[in-house]
């Protein structure tokens, strides 16, 4: 595991059940994400995300494989020293939120920093707190709303601004994310490779999709993700046109764009063919016009032997 490498995996499989109605999640995932990198895993529902998730996580236990975070082997760790280790060197963002509803957003916050025993920094969350709610951007903070947000604050509060270097450099881009509007005007053009033609293309949920030709279609999206967080898949079926088998890339080409300039990375698909024997039939002969001139009828006796 190289210097630049945080977080890594390689071999990951996890299979649930056993015989015909074993479900493999993972299946031999390898994972590499970089130091200062922001990496999103996409997917359609049930692909594995949330179990690559979990897994990279150390909320779940792979059935086969490694993952290293910042040089530590997850597997290597005992329960107790796996949770000591989530605690400190990981954060979960979880669909549900998982907060404790009896407490506050600051009690929320600081639970799991007493548990570890340390005295939280009060001036540095409620920056976090205020910058992530909006009432700072990266000009600092707008007093009037803040005046608003709170009432007669505590001097603490008033002293923090979140234009300090560390903040700063912490919450710009996620502030940037949180903030992305996200998508209009999307159109995905998709090539399939020369072994392959699509059939048929299901009407997609959002948006609307069309053939161009036996091997390459568009998917237009007015919007997506404006108002809410929002997905969308495109369904449609191929024929093998090729006479070679083996394990072949369904795509030879996506492109994508939209108005905001976002960067979408799609999965790349691939089947195994297998061709039988191919019997190519002998051509049928060519009719031809045949004349018979002069017939005749004619009567054969056989009279035997005549003295």
């Amino acid at each position: 595991m190289t210097s630049n490498i945080s977080l890594q995996a390689r071999g990951l499989k996890k299979y649930y059940g056993s015989g015909e109605t074993q479900v493999r999640a993972l299946d031999g995932v390898n994972l590499d994400i970089e130091r200062g990198k922001f990496t999103a895993i996409i997917g359609t529902s049930g692909s594995g995300k949330s179990t690559l998730l979990n897994m990279l996580g150390g909320l779940d236990t792979p059935t086969e494989g490694s993952i290293q975070v910042g040089g530590t082997e997850l597997a290597n760790l005992s329960s107790e020293q796996a949770t000591i280790f989530r605690r400190k060197q990981i954060g979960f963002i979880f669909q549900n939120y998982n907060l404790v509803p009896v407490l506050s957003v600051w009690e929320n916050i600081i639970f799991p920093i007493s548990l570890d025993g340390r005295k939280p920094d009060k001036k540095f969350i409620m920056g976090i707190i205020i910058y992530c709610i909006g009432l700072a951007g990266a000009d600092g903070v707008d007093v009037d709303t803040l005046n608003e947000w709170a009432t007669d604050p505590d001097a603490s509060h008033v002293a923090v601004t979140p234009d300090a270097a560390d903040l700063e450099a912490l919450f710009a881009e996620l502030a940037a994310n949180i903030s992305n509007p996200g998508a209009t005007d999307i159109v995905i053009d998709e090539i399939v490779a020369p072994d392959f033609e699509i059939t048929s293309i299901a009407p997609p949920a959002k948006g609307s999709a069309s053939m161009l030709d036996a091997q390459s279609l568009q998917w237009t999206i007015p919007q997506l993700g404006v108002t809410a967080s929002e997905s969308a898949a495109l369904e449609f079926w191929i024929r093998h046109v090729a006479q070679t088998p083996g394990t072949k890339l369904v795509n030879a080409s996506i492109t994508y764009s939209d108005t905001e300039g976002n960067v979408v990375t799609f999965p790349e698909p691939a089947v195994t063919v297998e061709c039988d024997i191919v019997v190519y039939p002998e051509e049928c002969p060519v009719p031809v016009d045949v004349a018979v001139e002069g017939c005749s009828d004619a009567v054969v006796v056989n009279a035997g032997d005549t003295y």
